[in-house]
């Protein structure tokens, strides 16, 4: 259960890792060597050892009387898996030596990823970026070397960095169209027709008119008094004499 719990912390680093340097999307996931083969030198320990990082143990490799060392550590991985980054815990015991590591591509030739620098007798982080063309026949094999006189040295972790291809996007439904609201056109304003102008009545054939605004006088009884200042008299042509007819007219 404590390996389980480490191994999980280890892969969020892992994750956030790979994304910062390679800009994917998709989880990162890290892997463990499954197998480790000691050419030159020897060792202490065994391949469990480099599965987690905080759990007390470590890796000691021991060059030869020469002072060489050649190790080789394979990696089980799925046809899915795409190899981006290995990373280790590593001490080296004399800053002057250099140990390189080295991954083995398809035409069967190692080819260096990254050197070993830096102060002696102290672990330092190690990340080397992996050619993603690494896994051969179901496996990635990494090789430390060195070629050199070398002192021994240690390591607590060693991990691959794989990436799976990044999730297709889930396809989005395509939205249904409401119904589409016609307005209703606003009724055409109609005109109010304007009243023709009511013709002046006229008055019947044969009928006395008089123009409009004239004063008159009409006397219906007694004896009529010819001292109104009208311009029309209206009187009874039987009971009036003709004097008075003519006087009127003056």
């Amino acid at each position: 259960m404590r390996a389980s719990v480490l191994k999980i912390k280890t892969w969020i680093v892992c994750a956030s890792a790979v994304v910062s340097v390679y800009g994917l999307r998709a989880e990162a996931a890290s892997l463990a060597p499954s197998s480790m083969a000691v050419r030159v030198g020897t060792s202490s320990g065994n391949v469990s050892t480099l599965a987690a990082e905080n759990d007390g143990r470590i890796l000691n490799l021991y060059t030869n009387r020469r002072g060489n060392l050649t190790v080789d550590f394979s990696f089980s991985v799925s046809s899915s898996v795409v190899p981006v980054q290995l990373k280790s815990r590593f001490l080296q015991k004399s800053a002057a030596n250099t140990f390189t590591f080295q991954v083995l591509n398809k035409s069967g030739a190692y080819v260096n990823i990254g050197t070993t620098t830096g102060s002696a007798n102290v672990f330092k982080s190690l990340a080397f970026a992996v050619p993603r063309e690494s896994v051969v026949n179901g496996k990635v094999t990494i090789r430390l070397i060195s070629s050199q006189v070398s002192d021994d040295c240690r390591m607590v972790s060693l991990s691959l960095l794989d990436q799976a291809p990044a999730p297709q996007p889930t396809p989005q439904p395509t939205p249904t169209p409401g119904p589409v609201v016609t307005p209703t056109p606003a009724p055409t304003p109609v005109a109010t027709p304007t009243p023709a102008p009511s013709a002046t009545p006229q008055p019947p054939a044969g009928a006395v008119s008089f123009p409009p605004g004239i004063s008159w006088y009409w006397q219906l009884s007694g004896t009529l008094n010819t001292n109104r200042d009208a311009k029309v008299y209206n009187v009874d042509l039987f009971d009036t004499s003709a004097a008075t007819i003519a006087s009127l007219k003056q």
